[in-house]
């Protein structure tokens, strides 16, 4: 998820949104990396405030809570 001031994760990644969608149950972000890795974020809207396109976020998750899709 990206995380919010003072919010901590195993794992973290500065990087860009490219892309924010409201799918009614859920937001989906797309975001970018620094190395130009393209990440999926899929929250709860009432989790945090939404962010906007273009805005530079830190995004965290926990061991096991993530998949590696190759391209």
């Amino acid at each position: 998820h990206i995380l919010e001031q003072g919010e901590t994760s195993d794992h973290t990644i500065e990087a860009v949104i490219e892309d924010a969608i409201f799918l009614g149950s859920h937001l989906r972000y797309r975001l970018r990396g620094p190395a130009g890795e393209s990440l999926l974020i899929h929250t709860r809207p009432s989790k945090g405030r939404p962010h906007a396109v273009a805005e530079r976020v830190r995004a965290g998750w926990r061991d096991g809570d993530h998949r590696v899709v190759s391209a």
